[in-house]
C-alpha cells in the first residue's frame, strides 16, 4: 500500500513574482522606447510652397539632428508630369537628405522623400515648389493641391499606442505562462 500524497502548498506567490517579472519587463520596454532621441524635419531646400527664380542646384531635406536611417529615398519630378530630374543619387549627409537634380524648364515641381529610421519610425512628407522663367518670381500653380505641413511619421511614440504596447506585452507573457504550465497530477487513493 502506498502511502497518501502530501498535498502541496497553493503557489500564489510564484504567481505574484511572474506578474512582478511582466510589469518590470514592461516598464525597462517602455523606457527603452520612449527615451531614444526623435529626429524631426526641420526644413527643405527649396522651401514648400515657395517660388524660386531659377533652378536649383539640389533639393534637400534638413532634419533636427544626425540621422540613422536603414533606407532613404528622394526624388523630384515636374508635377503631372512624372519624368524625374534627378542628376544623380541622393545622399544621406549627417543631418541632410540631399539629391541633386537639372532643372531645364520652368514650372512646379514636387519632391518626395521617405527615410525608414534605425528604431523602426519613418519620415515621410512631399515638397511642392516653382521654378520661375528667370526674371522676378511667379505665383505658384494653381493646379497644385494646397502644400501640407511638410509630412507625417508613421509609428509615432504617442503615449497611448506605448501604454497599449505594454498591456498588450503583459497580457503575452501570462497567457504565455498558463499555457505552458503543466498540469498537476493528483495523487489519489488506490482503491483496492
Amino acid at each position: 500500500m502506498t502511502a497518501p500524497a502530501q498535498p502541496r502548498p497553493k503557489d500564489g506567490s510564484r504567481w505574484f513574482g511572474y506578474l512582478v517579472a511582466a510589469v518590470v519587463c514592461g516598464v525597462v520596454a517602455l523606457a527603452a522606447v520612449t527615451d531614444q532621441p526623435t529626429t524631426r524635419v526641420a526644413g527643405v531646400t527649396p522651401a514648400d510652397g515657395s517660388t524660386v527664380a531659377g533652378p536649383p542646384a539640389e533639393v534637400a531635406v534638413i532634419f533636427d539632428g544626425v540621422v540613422r536611417a536603414r533606407e532613404f529615398h528622394l526624388s523630384v519630378e515636374p508635377a503631372g508630369q512624372g519624368r524625374s530630374v534627378a542628376a544623380g543619387p541622393a545622399k544621406l549627409e549627417e543631418r541632410r537628405l540631399v539629391l541633386p537634380v537639372s532643372v531645364t524648364t520652368a514650372g512646379a515641381y514636387l519632391a518626395a522623400y521617405h527615410v525608414l529610421l534605425t528604431d523602426g519610425r519613418e519620415l515621410t512628407g512631399v515638397i511642392r515648389f516653382t521654378v520661375a522663367a528667370g526674371g522676378p518670381p511667379v505665383p505658384a500653380a494653381a493646379d497644385l493641391p494646397p502644400a501640407g505641413a511638410g509630412g507625417h511619421q508613421h509609428g509615432a511614440d504617442d503615449p497611448l499606442s506605448l501604454g497599449l504596447l505594454v498591456l498588450d506585452l503583459l497580457l503575452v507573457v501570462v497567457v504565455a505562462m498558463v499555457l505552458l504550465r503543466r498540469p498537476r497530477i493528483r495523487a489519489g487513493r488506490h482503491r483496492g
